[in-house]
């Protein structure tokens, strides 16, 4: 086969981005076997480059060059526009998410060679999955958990509106532990310490049906809990086995566990297994997608790109529901979105207001109180949220992780 040059051309990189992580690893793993080189698009300046884990700053180009006909670009399915339009290029597509349902829009991808990640964004793709290596030291060295004082992680990530807030039944299993911790997708900021944190708790909560952590976690040794059921039916069929997943209709029995102080099956040496096996088989499977990918990169199927793209959509409408995604990084935007949930106009018309005074556009910041009250929506929420707010910025007080739950309890 004839060497080719792969060029990934990927976002600048963030730590607590899975995505954007596996990207990374994906580009270093290809250059085990051929030519490779990372080029960053939105990118803020040469800072992020002091964040890069140094086995891959090696690979980073300020700009393309030497493109022929042995080159390959790798594009990611959220780089929606062709960043380099006029260049004549082969491109595979490499599926971290299913695309439309992070911010509605979709690339064209009916000429690339299409990749997924999981078997979760499609199972008639060729498949790519990664691991993070650094799970392995956690999963050999899980402390062993405390029964007498029970930990709950709750994770907020990307969430669908419909699926944020805490149901009764869901607030009755979170009172059954002693613990309780909110983690985003910044909070903890170090991957290790958040590792060690989901090693050390009995079970982790996930508003996101999505998110790494779910197999991550797994592997782990800590049961998962994913509160939103739309990919039930793709877990079942993941690219690998998981024990101790569970979805909405479980809780009930859950609570039922955690009430009595029964212990949930740990699997800790079959997760070492199955995470040393996966981990093992990364070369081979990056080579072989590699061979793969230099099959096929001329043999695009038009017609096959467009049906996939037709699946995708289909499910973005009418099982995603179109809905937009909430997406948590920080306690402050738990808070600011369960305010605003049910107030689009009252959050727009503060924003305006926080604008105008930024900019000391006072005339402007007048035309706050030009309120409509009949378009603001009165609730709980909106209250306590507001009192959560006045709390932390006026008098400077901490609040607590349950204080932020009831908030979303429904």
């Amino acid at each position: 086969m004839k060497v080719r040059k792969f060029i990934f051309y990927i976002p600048q990189y963030v730590s607590h981005s899975n995505g954007i992580k596996v990207l990374y690893e994906a580009a270093w793993l290809f250059s085990k076997f051929t030519s490779v080189e990372i080029i960053n698009y939105a990118h803020s300046g040469i800072e992020h480059l002091k964040l890069l884990p140094l086995r891959y700053k090696r690979l980073i180009k300020a700009k393309i060059t030497n493109v022929d006909n042995n080159t390959i670009f790798v594009f990611p399915e959220s780089l929606i526009d062709d960043p380099i339009p006029n260049l004549e290029k082969k491109v595979v597509r490499y599926f971290l998410s299913k695309p439309y349902i992070l911010n509605g829009l979709a690339p064209k991808f009916e000429n690339d060679y299409c990749l997924s990640y999981s078997n979760l964004i499609s199972n008639k793709l060729p498949q790519l999955f990664l691991l993070d290596s650094e799970i392995l030291a956690f999963t050999e060295s899980t402390p062993k958990k405390n029964y007498h004082n029970k930990k709950a992680l709750i994770y907020f990530g990307k969430i669908r509106p419909s699926q944020f807030y805490i149901s009764k039944k869901l607030f009755e299993l979170i009172n059954c532990f002693h613990n309780v911790e909110i983690i985003t997708r910044t909070i903890p900021s170090n991957r290790k310490v958040l590792y060690a944190e989901i090693a050390n708790a009995d079970i982790i909560i996930s508003l996101d049906p999505l998110t790494s952590l779910i197999h991550e976690s797994l592997l782990l040794g800590t049961p998962c809990l994913i509160i939103d059921s739309i990919f039930k039916n793709e877990y079942k069929n993941f690219n690998i086995k998981f024990y101790n997943l569970y979805f909405a209709q479980d809780i009930e029995y859950l609570i039922k566990i955690f009430k009595s102080n029964h212990k949930i099956k740990n699997y800790k040496m079959e997760n070492i297994k199955i995470l040393k096996t996966a981990l093992k088989a990364q070369d081979r499977n990056v080579s072989k997608s590699i061979n793969l990918i230099g099959k096929n990169i001329n043999k695009i199927d038009y017609k096959k790109n467009l049906s996939l793209n037709s699946r995708f959509y289909d499910f973005y409408i009418k099982k995603w529901g179109s809905e937009p995604i909430i997406n948590c990084t920080s306690i402050n935007s738990i808070i600011y979105q369960s305010i605003f949930f049910d107030n689009n106009y009252l959050f727009n018309k503060l924003y305006k207001l926080y604008r105008d005074i930024r900019s000391n556009s006072w005339i402007s910041a007048l035309s706050f109180f030009k309120l409509n009250i009949l378009n603001i929506t009165i609730s709980k929420n909106l209250f306590f949220g507001f009192l959560i707010l006045i709390k932390i910025h006026l008098f400077k007080k901490s609040y607590s992780d349950m204080e932020i739950l009831k908030l979303l309890r429904r």
